[in-house]
């Protein structure tokens, strides 16, 4: 077994934060893309929080688990995990573009391993949620919506978790993809409905039977209802934290272990 601290160790360090620096390079650069996955999201989160008023019912898993509050922080967690969710579909896309232009090719030919660029991809992703989040919730805290300084930095970080695995979930499936156009195509078809079963647009406590169990058993409700505990817009959430934790590392784990496969033929 490889020393961790050799030489392979170290190249793999440097290369993956070199990524790093580029992606958010990239993103700054891109002032257009700030502006869609921070601006839609809180547009959203202005106009329906607002709509639905000051008093909404949350039904948790048991009757004493409902508790009312305003609409706005109710909206909360489902508009950082939509910016996710953006965050998501330009990193899938920057990827897609890498690979077109021969970058990923160039890589390749490199000591670097060959998940570096995913991984740097997740890690940018990650920070840039977090950096999100913490402006909508500073406007959220602007607005009135109840939340204490450690509910505003656990919400930041939870933020960060849901994005390991958000963006890991859309690297997956973009290297299965074989043009932009088929990613959105398979995007609107699995990132959507799991947000919708996230609990963004109505807790799991009021979902018909069927319903609730696929929410249940879905990534993002447990990254919601992380967000909820964490923002005081819902009850404890220990086993969701647990699971949003596994399931993060589980997508990091696939993306290292399936860098080095081609992509099979035939694929979108």
């Amino acid at each position: 077994m490889a020393d961790p601290s050799g030489p392979s160790w170290v190249i793999a360090r440097r290369a993956v934060w070199a990524l790093v620096e580029r992606e958010l390079i990239r993103l700054v650069r891109q002032p257009a893309r700030l502006v869609v996955t921070i601006g839609t999201p809180a547009l959203l989160w202005l106009v329906v929080g607002s709509g639905l008023g000051d008093r909404v019912l949350l039904s948790g898993e048991a009757v004493e688990d409902d508790l009312q509050i305003g609409g706005h922080a109710a909206l909360l967690p489902g508009a950082i995990l939509l910016m996710v969710i953006f965050g998501t579909v330009f990193a899938a896309i920057a990827q897609l573009q890498d690979r077109e232009n021969g970058l990923l090719q160039a890589e390749a030919v490199t000591p670097a391993p060959r998940w570096a660029s995913e991984i740097a991809k997740v890690i940018a992703g990650s920070v840039s949620a977090m950096v999100q989040a913490a402006a909508l919730l500073i406007l959220a805290a602007g607005m009135r919506v109840p939340m204490s300084f450690g509910g505003f930095v656990i919400g930041v970080m939870i933020a960060g978790i849901a994005a390991v695995f958000i963006v890991g979930l859309g690297l997956l499936v973009a290297r299965r993809t074989g043009s932009v156009a088929s990613f959105h195509s398979i995007a609107n078809i699995t990132l959507a409905p799991m947000w919708l079963l996230s609990g963004a647009l109505f807790p799991v406590g009021t979902a018909d039977a069927w319903l609730a169990f696929f929410m249940r058993i879905n990534p993002m409700h447990w990254a919601g209802n992380t967000l909820a505990w964490a923002l005081s817009a819902g009850p404890a959430a220990p086993i969701s934290l647990l699971l949003l934790l596994a399931s993060s590392a589980t997508i990091l784990t696939l993306l290292i272990r399936t860098s080095g496969r081609p992509r099979p033929q035939g694929t979108m």
